[in-house]
């Protein structure tokens, strides 16, 4: 099973909140965390975060900012 489907089982069972969930597996923001419930709920397929493809998706797009690194991202 992924990451996002243990954290929104938590979340969805009462383990936790999208805070001390997201904390606990690893997920960078509870907001990530929430997006995926909302997608749960919405019979949506759930994809994990990968915190590399973010970083580079926002390279391509320009989004860092100078003296940024990817490291800092």
């Amino acid at each position: 099973m992924r990451k996002s489907k243990f954290s929104v089982d938590a979340v969805i069972s009462g383990k936790g909140s999208c805070r001390e969930i997201a904390a606990k597996y690893g997920i960078p923001s509870p907001s990530i965390l929430a997006g995926w419930i909302k997608k749960y709920n919405a019979n949506m397929e759930l994809k994990d975060y990968i915190p590399e493809k973010a970083k580079f998706a926002a390279l391509e797009k320009g989004r860092l900012l100078l003296g940024d690194t990817l490291e800092s991202f």
